[in-house]
This record gives C-alpha cells, structure tokens and sequence, in this order.
C-alpha cells in the first residue's frame, strides 16, 4: 500500500499452504519479506540505501517476527545517525557498547589514563627550554629574595596539542552524533607536571543516546 504521503507499507503477507507446518509457514514468511525489504532497498537512490542499511540488516538477520518491529521502531530513529559512522567509528562503537554493563549509569566513564606518549609523537618536537622573558616582572618570595618564574615546556604544550588532536580526530564522529564527550591532558613527571617522561590520559563520557543504541545493537 503506498499511503498519501506516499510512503509504500506492506501490510500483511502470509505462506497460503496451510497443511505445512506452523514453523515451516512461518519460515516461507519470513522469508518472502526479507525479499521484499531487498527489493525495495535495492530501487533506493544510493543515500537512502545508506540510510537504510541498519534497518536492512536487521531484517536480513532476524530469524522471527517476535519482536522485530519494536527492533524496526527503535532503528528508524538512529538509522540517520548510524548511516553517518564510517568503519571505525562504528568499531569503536561496538567496543564501547560491548563493555558497558547492563545497569550502565552516567557518571560510568570509560578511561585512559598513565600512557606514555608515543616515540612516534615524541621525535616530532625536539627537547626546548624556554627561560620566562627578562621582561616579566619579578615578584619577591616569602624569603625576601628576588626570583623569576620556573621555565616553561614548550615541548609539553606542542604535545599536548598533537595527542589532543589525534584522540579528538579518532572519536570526532561520535560526539557529532551526541553518543560520546572526550577530554584529553598530557603532563610531565616533575611536581609542576612539566618535563619528561610524559604521559597522556583521555576520558570518553557517554550520554543516554548510547543506552539506546545498546539494546537495539
């Protein structure tokens, strides 16, 4: 039926051979409407066949009816949002729902934390010690003695730009579709988190999106 908006339903469809088995019917049936699906996906311009290729898998892969519409329900609103996932947003998607526990909670994070920097980010921003100007006032300690500021890591600062772009990058998409918020930092050793060795950390914080794409995937 194509109703006025002119959207095609099917309405109902059923394997006629009564005297078969109720499983045997119910196969033919579900069956013929996986080949329905098929064929209208397949009369779909390119990016309506991306929108609907989680819909299409799901019925591709469903093995009874039960249910099935309430799974069908829930993916038309994430369907847009899962059509824009390349591969390895979607990798890290299902590793992050995979993980979550059942009673999955907001203040739940998921963390990186104590890593070294790479060698590979490291060789990039050769060791700088960079003295504070002349020109910055000096301001007498407690002691009364006249003393400046400590230096400043200016490797520190470069790498923190670099890793926090990387992470940033990595999960981009997945804070563009509301599912994940990440907060990057690299430090150093010393007591003013300055100098190396360095290590960086970063936290992925959910929102409620992702529950829902939990019980649907």
């Amino acid at each position: 039926m194509i109703d006025q908006f002119g959207i095609l339903k099917i309405i109902d469809f059923l394997w006629y051979k009564f005297k078969e088995p109720d499983d045997i019917r119910h196969s033919r049936d579900l069956a013929a409407f996986q080949k329905i699906v098929s064929k209208i996906v397949a009369k779909c311009p390119p990016d309506g066949k991306k929108r609907l290729g989680l819909i299409e898998r799901l019925c591709r892969d469903a093995e009874t009816f039960h249910e099935l519409p309430k799974k069908l329900s829930a993916a038309s609103e994430i369907a847009l949002d899962y059509s824009m996932l390349g591969t390895r947003s979607l990798q890290l998607l299902a590793g992050f729902i995979f993980s979550l526990p059942d009673d999955f909670k907001l203040s739940l994070a998921w963390r990186n934390e104590s890593s070294l920097v790479p060698d590979s980010i490291l060789e990039k921003y050769p060791e700088v010690d960079t003295p504070t100007p002349q020109t910055q006032r000096v301001v007498p300690n407690p002691a009364g003695r006249m003393t400046r500021p400590s230096k400043i890591d200016i490797r520190l600062l470069s790498l923190d730009s670099e890793v926090r772009s990387k992470i940033k990058k990595a999960f981009f998409e997945l804070e563009q579709v509301g599912l994940a918020e990440v907060s990057t930092r690299v430090r150093g050793s010393d007591v003013e988190h300055q100098w190396p060795p360095y290590n960086y950390g970063f936290q992925v914080t959910f929102t409620p999106k992702i529950v829902r794409w939990k019980e649907l995937l």
